[in-house]
């Protein structure tokens, strides 16, 4: 089992859920935590699927990568393919530049 802990503000954690797709989070509360889950698959072990949290309550269906996953699987989680997709390649939507290959790109262009 691996733990990993990381503390930001509220300025930084409104903006992770907004690309995350959650708007209904808007301004954290005080205290506000998120948190995301990695789960492997006990029979498919190369299988691994994703659970998000914030303030308790399981909003993986929620996010913008998993809301179309919910409605064709069984399965409580999110797989973690599609996290991973989201984060290399549609998150370039979602800032906007849908043309550039990298974050730097992405993040320093003009306009």
């Amino acid at each position: 089992e691996v733990f990993a802990l990381y503390s930001a503000h509220d300025v930084t954690l409104s903006p992770v859920l907004s690309a995350l797709g959650l708007m209904e989070a808007r301004f954290p509360r005080f205290a506000a935590r998120l948190i995301l889950e990695l789960w492997q698959d006990r029979e498919k072990p190369s299988e691994h699927s994703v659970r998000i949290l914030y303030n308790g309550v399981d909003v993986t269906f929620h996010t913008s990568f998993c809301q179309d996953h919910h409605k064709h699987s069984s399965k409580p989680m999110c797989p973690l393919e599609n996290l991973v997709r989201f984060v290399k390649r549609d998150m370039f939507v979602a800032l906007g530049s849908s043309g550039s290959p990298n974050y730097y790109d992405a993040c320093h262009r003009e306009g």
